[in-house]
């Protein structure tokens, strides 16, 4: 688990020591078609990495936004502090995760500057719908 976190982009910058406490927390988790893995306007307590398999987005506002498939991250906007959940993310398919608990991923983001900058601008990129 650990080698799949240490090779996506948005962790690369972090300490061996931060690395070494995400991996310590990390849990492998598994979704079943239609199952939600993030509920609009519903609090969010992780961060996902998306293993395999591939979820679709929907808002109550805007219907379908968009399908993301592995490696994306999951639940950037919540973990960053910007807001409750915009949308809801459904498994498609079978979908299997590495999750992250926020209050873990926020202390290492106060605690290490480019990593937060990182997820913030994920998250901004998101929310413009990018």
């Amino acid at each position: 688990m650990s080698e799949r976190l240490t090779s996506h982009s948005l962790f690369q910058s972090l300490s061996e020591q931060s690395m070494a406490t995400l991996s310590a927390v990390a849990e492998a988790r598994h979704y079943k078609p239609g199952e939600a893995l993030i509920q609009e306007g519903e609090f969010n307590d992780r961060l996902f990495l998306l293993v395999s398999g591939a979820v679709r987005i929907e808002s109550q506002g805007a219907g379908h936004i968009g399908t993301l498939k592995p490696d994306s991250i999951l639940g950037e906007i919540s973990t960053s502090g910007m807001s409750l959940p915009v949308a809801t993310v459904i498994a498609d398919e079978d979908v299997e995760t590495i999750t992250l608990p926020i209050e873990v991923v926020s202390e290492i983001a106060y605690e290490e500057e480019g990593f937060a900058n990182a997820l913030r601008a994920l998250g901004m990129r998101r929310a413009e719908g990018s």
